[in-house]
């Protein structure tokens, strides 16, 4: 018998990346705008977004993803409401399947955010440039980078387009209804679960919970939940939570309406030193230190405009 290899052709093939950058910034930074011969993406990861793009101007949301082709004049700022998290990678790709992109803003599905992860926790591999500096313009590959970092990127970038395609192709919007109704037959009882505490946790962000109350308000037993915190995120329940509460304490930090002291308070911390030394040991600053440390990369870039 013989054997007749086959040619995997390649719809998107990309390998070459100009940028990876992952920005935190404060509610009312600005970039004033550019253009290049190469492809851009921005994601929300958190916040909202003013786009302009060719002369189009609109508001990109958390969850949201905008392409914007080569040559193609885009800026963006912050909406004033709430402190941005971006994602925002580019790259060279002559595929010609990479006109579905041109002027796109798509939702973001959990599978397209694996791929996101992937790419950014891949580029601290291989990078030695900090992902949160925007004034980057070319990526220093570190000396010994670990093995297949390079190959993960352009194997994930390749994936993403590909999945937003499928995800967002009319054949898929006909059968997505049937594929959440199987979801849900199948029962994913751990992925309900998780989702469902972590609304609970935003829900309660200020209080200060007990392993009990939790247990007891959302009708679980704690060892159940100490294996499905342990399975997924590799920490303590209480360990998350507390991540969660210094995110918010990040974010509200960058969005600048209140000072200190009172997020200290709105977050239910017994004193704003106790705050303060809990968020230097998450963050390895403290919380005046982390608010200069933004404020202070927006200006070194022209992206912090002051009131």
């Amino acid at each position: 018998m013989a054997y007749v290899e086959t040619l995997l052709k390649k719809d998107f093939e990309i390998n070459k990346i100009v940028t990876v950058h992952y920005f935190s910034y404060a509610s009312n930074f600005s970039f004033p705008g550019e253009t290049h011969d190469f492809w851009e993406f921005v994601y929300v990861d958190n916040g909202t977004v003013e786009i302009n793009g060719d002369g189009n101007t609109f508001i990109l949301k958390k969850g949201q993803i905008h392409f914007h082709k080569p040559n193609e004049f885009h800026a963006l700022k912050a909406t004033g409401v709430d402190a941005p998290n971006l994602v925002v990678v580019s790259f060279i790709c002559k595929s010609k399947a990479m006109k579905f992109f041109e002027n796109a803003t798509l939702p973001v599905s959990d599978m397209d955010c694996a791929f996101l992860r992937t790419i950014i926790s891949e580029a601290k591999e291989l990078f030695d440039n900090p992902l949160n500096d925007p004034s980057t313009e070319i990526m220093e590959v570190t000396e010994s980078p670990r093995i297949g970092s390079a190959q993960l990127i352009s194997a994930s970038l390749e994936a993403l387009m590909i999945t937003l395609v499928r995800e967002n192709s009319s054949e898929k919007k006909k059968r997505r209804e049937y594929t959440d109704i199987s979801m849900t037959n199948r029962g994913n009882d751990d992925a309900l679960l998780l989702q469902k505490l972590k609304a609970y946790f935003e829900d309660h962000i200020s209080n200060n919970l007990s392993i009990d109350k939790i247990c007891s308000e959302n009708f679980v037993g704690y060892s159940r939940l100490k294996t499905l915190y342990r399975k997924y995120y590799r920490c303590s329940l209480m360990e998350y939570f507390s991540s969660l509460k210094i995110e918010a304490a990040k974010q509200m930090i960058r969005d600048r309406h209140l000072n200190i002291s009172e997020i200290s308070d709105a977050l239910g911390y017994s004193s704003i030193g106790y705050f303060s030394r809990f968020f230097k040991i998450k963050c390895g600053m403290s919380p005046s230190e982390y608010a200069s440390s933004v404020l202070a990369l927006s200006e070194k870039t022209n992206f912090f405009i002051p009131n």
